[in-house]
């Protein structure tokens, strides 16, 4: 094949001709990729197209139309090939019908996709009334609701529902791919206690939302109407509810020191009464009201800078874990405990150490 300015122009074509794979689902648009790439490459003569299409057949589909393959047409062989091809693997109507009513699902498309796909098989003999409920039937419901409501056009639902999708179906995707996960390393859920598309949940005692963790509200009103208690046993019970939720209390051992003084050389299951006095009375107030002004722990971020802040006093040891932000430091998490005797002891001895130094 020799150009009008003699340049062997199917020797340039070849080089550059990049044929799509066959595509079996859909062969008539296949050959409509192999058309473009053909006038792309300048490829014109028929030896040349059919050739090339040969060489892109698996050797199922070889079989398909080996007929033609082996006894070609003298002329007209792409067409003549191509067009089989699409008789071949074309669905029949009763196929079409079939897959319409019953096979096509939505799965991770669009719902503009869809119902394109679904106009595809019906090759315009259904009315747009009919198809449209056959489209509907296959949406999520969040995206019916809202459809619902409209009048409309088809083609102008589609659009509103893939602006829907975008916003409802994320977490419907990210639902499966944690259940595929799951079920890749062979682990079961008990469906029963799982919880979907929630904005916060309970969770031992937490309650979890985007931003972080806060304790449940029930048992912070539990703790906030916590009758004083009688002996040291119940003062025990209280400060290990309340404790539960220490990470959340900034100096926790400072405040409930005058409490705990209570508990020394005591037994677990001790009657005796607790001699309350105001020192302790306010002790004890100032607890339940600390729980019920908490603020949420955040969820770490991946790329942020933080704060190990610590500190110690006569009464006890703590720290706390931040998150440096623009607008200053962000509680991630607290920590912290009334000195054991030997450790008060220890910390009183260098606390005279330092002091003598700085006299001198």
């Amino acid at each position: 094949m020799t150009s009008p300015t003699g340049e062997n122009s199917s020797n340039v074509g070849r080089i550059a001709l990049r044929l799509p794979v066959f595509w079996r689902n859909n062969v008539a648009l296949w050959v409509r990729q192999c058309d473009s790439a053909f006038v792309l490459s300048q490829i014109t003569q028929d030896e040349t197209k059919y050739a090339a299409l040969v060489s892109m057949l698996d050797p199922e589909t070889l079989s398909h139309v080996s007929d033609i393959i082996l006894s070609p047409p003298a002329e007209n062989k792409y067409v003549t090939l191509s067009d089989r091809l699409i008789r071949e693997f074309a669905d029949s109507e009763h196929q079409k019908i079939k897959k319409l009513l019953t096979e096509l699902q939505l799965g991770d498309d669009k719902p503009s996709h869809l119902l394109r796909k679904m106009k595809e098989l019906s090759g315009g003999q259904l009315q747009d009334e009919f198809l449209k409920n056959l489209w509907l039937q296959r949406l999520p419901s969040q995206i019916q609701t809202v459809l619902s409501v409209s009048s409309e056009t088809l083609d102008k639902l589609a659009e509103i529902a893939d602006k829907v999708a975008d916003v409802a179906l994320p977490a419907a995707k990210h639902v499966r791919e944690v259940l595929q996960r799951l079920d890749d390393y062979g682990l079961t859920i008990n469906a029963s206690k799982c919880m979907f598309g929630c904005s916060e949940v309970p969770f031992v005692g937490y309650l979890v939302n985007k931003d972080g963790i806060l304790p449940l509200p029930e048992k912070v009103e539990l703790i906030a109407n916590y009758k004083q208690p009688t002996t040291v046993r119940d003062l025990r019970k209280f400060l290990g509810i309340l404790n539960f939720y220490r990470k959340f209390l900034p100096k926790a051992a400072h405040i409930q020191a005058p409490l705990h003084e209570f508990l020394k050389n005591s037994k677990r299951n001790d009657k005796r009464e607790v001699e309350w006095n105001a020192e302790a009375i306010n002790a004890f107030n100032q607890c339940k009201n600390q729980l019920a002004n908490v603020t949420l722990l955040a969820h770490p971020s991946q790329d942020a800078d933080l704060a190990l802040m610590t500190d110690a006093s006569d009464f006890g040891l703590g720290a706390s874990l931040n998150e440096i932000t623009s607008h200053g430091f962000k509680p991630l998490g607290r920590s912290g405990s009334a000195k054991e005797p030997e450790i008060k002891s220890f910390w009183q001895r260098w606390k005279k150490f330092f002091s003598g130094l700085k006299k001198k």
